[in-house]
């Protein structure tokens, strides 16, 4: 279940991915992942989940019906996911990328599943990161659920946001929050009251707070991506790790 990524496994999962006919899917090289030697730590799962996810993109844009129209070609391979928290892998992992190109070629959408095993929770996960061009395309997280059902034998996303900015926008599509049954629940909630008292000793009216499943709440005056954006680099948000969608609820 936890292993590392070789030049032969590279060139095994590359095989893979080129022999499934999927519409719209263009193949990179995983080559371009660019290990200086056969010791780079790389973590990966077994070849079947990368496939299961690859299989699943090719009815992802039906979910989305406003983002379909604008998109005028869709290339997907793989890619390095770092994001981290407290229950991921600690090193660089193998997900699956996918960017969504408007009719003038520029990229507008990209979304990356990177699949890890939990040990914290005994099963198969997945690590979503989104990046937006549009506003519009915000509204593509609410089928997020509906979509990730058609991915096989993995049940489970981990959102883990990984800014206050994201955080709030998670909130306003995956309204039950926080698993407080997680094994990281603590360390979570914990983290982010002391991130809001951060915070708010700057904005004394924003009044950031969280309520016991991480949900924001915060003096509506103000805009979060505003705050985000002018305290990143001064207060650390830490990455949760108790975000746990099931697709099937």
């Amino acid at each position: 279940m936890n292993t590392l990524l070789t030049h032969k496994s590279l060139q095994e999962l590359n095989c893979y991915c080129s022999s499934i006919d999927i519409p719209f899917i263009e193949n990179k090289k995983l080559n371009s992942l660019d290990l200086k030697s056969v010791s780079d730590q790389v973590y990966i799962v077994d070849a079947k989940y990368y496939l299961n996810i690859l299989i699943s993109l090719k009815g992802f844009l039906d979910f989305n019906s406003s983002t379909k129209c604008r998109t005028s070609n869709v290339l997907c391979y793989l890619s390095l996911c770092k994001h981290k928290h407290e229950h991921s892998p600690q090193i660089p992992y193998l997900g699956v990328r996918y960017d969504l190109f408007d009719n003038n070629g520029k990229i507008f959408f990209r979304a990356k599943l990177s699949p890890y095993y939990s040990l914290a929770n005994n099963r198969y996960e997945i690590n979503m990161g989104i990046v937006l061009k549009n506003s519009r395309d915000i509204f593509t997280m609410s089928t997020y659920t509906k979509y990730a059902r058609t991915i096989q034998d993995i049940h489970y996303t981990n959102l883990s946001p990984s800014h206050i900015y994201i955080h709030a926008l998670d909130n306003k599509f995956f309204t039950a929050g926080l698993d407080t049954t997680h094994a990281g629940y603590s360390n979570d909630i914990q983290s982010l009251h002391l991130y809001a008292k951060q915070i708010n000793s700057i904005y004394n009216d924003l009044d950031l707070s969280f309520n016991t499943k991480g949900i924001i709440s915060y003096n509506s005056n103000y805009k979060i991506k505003d705050i985000y954006d002018s305290t990143k680099k001064t207060i650390p948000y830490i990455p949760t790790s108790s975000y746990i969608i099931n697709h099937y609820d």
